[in-house]
């Protein structure tokens, strides 16, 4: 293997961290493929900051930036003086180490220089008239400044072409406040059982708040600091210290960002107060992170996300290519998820022997599928139509066809998945739902439908059970098809009239006349109404 193999394979993923999390150091060693704690104990003498203590704990944002200023720093060009060290990934001065003259030609100059921060002899080469420059100490310049790890470097003019790095917190993170989220996220982790992205949000929303405090310890939190908190959220960058309204608030964080981070403090805080070391804090002080009631009703409205219909997703696939394989299995996802009414996550998750095409169902088994909540169901195919079906059906038979086996994904991420029968398995599954939705922006411009997002077809499909339901039973198992235990589920979220539409059903309201049997006609509807609110738990209107 070459040593610039070697020099590649040594750097690590500028994003492998999370950034708000704390991670120990067995976490780190790791997180890093299991580098040696001889490796990590060089990235903090290089200035990788860390949080001294018992354990010893790295923010997420820490080892980001840190990894990210390595490999930026090998792509810096060395200076006059200065040559690229493989030992240890930075610039030294030829005027601070030793070398030794190896052989040269006609174009370089082989060096062997001793590295100063691994005691390690490494050769390198010099083009011919550094070499010279070296060899005359008249030419020399002073020593360059040292490119020692620090973040503000990162971006600076020490680093040619260097892009902005996160912010780290760490360095106002005070290692009593620092042990005590890292308790928590244990907590959250160990006790409660959350899922790795909940945990991510509410570490997020926890050390925003941190990072306000500044020095302040959590022992000393008053009501008076959280009020000032909240005045922060809800100001925006160019209205100084002028607090706004709540609408005016919210073009800087949403309301149901702001309404869910206090939330998470609010439990935090009441968690902390529960602790050894802070029992002396006020047990109401939780409280003071509430919302306004303004702010949380302002918080509960959604914005307007246009729902298609299955006639303008048939417009979509109608103008989409079927030449490829990579084509057929883009117009099968959509398909798919207007047949089945999945969510994006299960979509990119399915496996083959999922789909039981005898049966027209699909079989989400929470343990390979990402489903919501990790629920395991049964979906049956909703009978949106037979061309929907034909499509998904022929997909499917092709990739058996193909030679593909049940464990592999249903949607493949590359056509490569497909292979020859007999080949060993080699499943590759799509890693983001954003692909999906980017085939949806793209195709539907092309149809002249307006954009929408995956989760919008289970509205679709939520809207067409007015159509399809002619009794209480047959809407409660198009309801529960869809993955909602209770029928209320369906109507207060999935059941919401387009404006258009309600505009449309209220004009015809006021220009009907009276008609015949009118009378009997309400009766009927009547106790069908009362029919599905018995099935829902509740009572007679009458």
């Amino acid at each position: 293997m070459s040593t610039s193999s070697r020099s590649r394979r040594n750097f690590k993923d500028p994003r492998a961290a999370s950034a708000n999390r704390l991670y120990p150091v067995e976490e780190v060693l790791s997180l890093y493929g299991g580098v040696s704690r001889n490796t990590l104990g060089h990235w903090c003498r290089q200035g990788l900051p860390f949080i001294e203590g018992n354990p010893r704990l790295f923010l997420g944002d820490d080892l980001n930036s840190f990894h990210r200023w390595r490999k930026l720093v090998a792509k810096r060009p060395c200076g006059p003086d200065e040559v690229y060290c493989f030992s240890c990934k930075q610039h030294h001065s030829l005027r601070d180490i030793p070398f030794e003259t190896e052989r040269r030609d006609r174009h370089r100059v082989w060096v062997k220089i001793t590295c100063p921060e691994t005691e390690v002899e490494t050769p390198t080469f010099l083009g011919i008239a550094k070499f010279e420059r070296l060899t005359d100490p008249s030419q020399l310049k002073s020593t360059p400044e040292s490119h020692d790890y620090d973040v503000s470097s990162v971006g600076g003019e020490s680093v040619q072409k260097a892009e902005p790095v996160l912010e780290v917190i760490s360095r106002s993170l005070l290692p009593e406040n620092a042990r005590a989220v890292y308790a928590y996220q244990i907590q959250l982790q160990e006790a409660q059982g959350l899922h790795e992205k909940t945990i991510k949000a509410k570490l997020r929303h926890i050390l925003r708040f941190v990072r306000f405090l500044d020095r302040t310890r959590f022992s000393d939190l008053t009501p008076e600091i959280i009020q000032s908190y909240k005045r922060t959220l809800v100001l925006s960058d160019d209205a100084g210290d002028e607090q706004l309204s709540d609408e005016e608030a919210i073009r800087r964080l949403s309301a149901s960002t702001i309404v869910h981070e206090l939330g998470d403090l609010k439990a935090f805080i009441g968690w902390l107060a529960t602790q050894t070391g802070y029992r002396s804090l006020n047990p109401d002080l939780a409280d003071y992170f509430s919302p306004s009631n303004r702010l949380f009703k302002l918080a509960q409205i959604s914005g307007d996300t246009y729902v298609p219909t299955l006639d303008e997703i048939r417009a979509i696939l109608a103008v989409m290519p079927s030449a490829t394989l990579a084509q057929r299995r883009d117009r099968a996802a959509i398909a798919f998820a207007s047949l089945t009414g999945v969510r994006d996550g299960a979509l990119i998750t399915l496996r083959l022997k999922h789909v039981r095409l005898a049966r027209r169902e699909v079989f989400q088994d929470a343990r390979g599928v990402n489903t919501k909540g990790s629920k395991t169901m049964t979906t049956f195919w909703f009978p949106s139509g037979e061309d929907f079906e034909a499509i998904v059906t022929d997909w499917v038979e092709e990739r058996i066809a193909g030679g593909a086996d049940g464990d592999e994904p249903l949607f493949p991420k590359t056509p490569s998945a497909v292979r020859k029968r007999g080949a060993p398995p080699k499943p590759e599954f799509l890693k983001r739902a954003t692909e999906i939705r980017k085939l949806i922006k793209r195709w539907s411009a092309v149809a002249g439908v307006p954009d929408f997002r995956v989760h919008a077809i289970r509205s679709t499909i939520a809207r067409m059970f007015d159509t399809w339901a002619r009794t209480p039973k047959e809407y409660k198992a198009l309801s529960q098809n869809l993955g909602h235990e209770h029928v209320r589920t369906t109507l207060e979220h999935y059941g919401k009239l387009d404006t258009d539409t309600q505009g449309a059903v209220i004009e015809n309201i006021r220009n009907r006349k009276d008609e015949p049997g009118r009378e009997a006609m309400f009766e009927n509807w009547q106790k069908t109404l009362d029919e599905m609110r018995a099935a829902l738990g509740g009572f007679s209107a009458r």
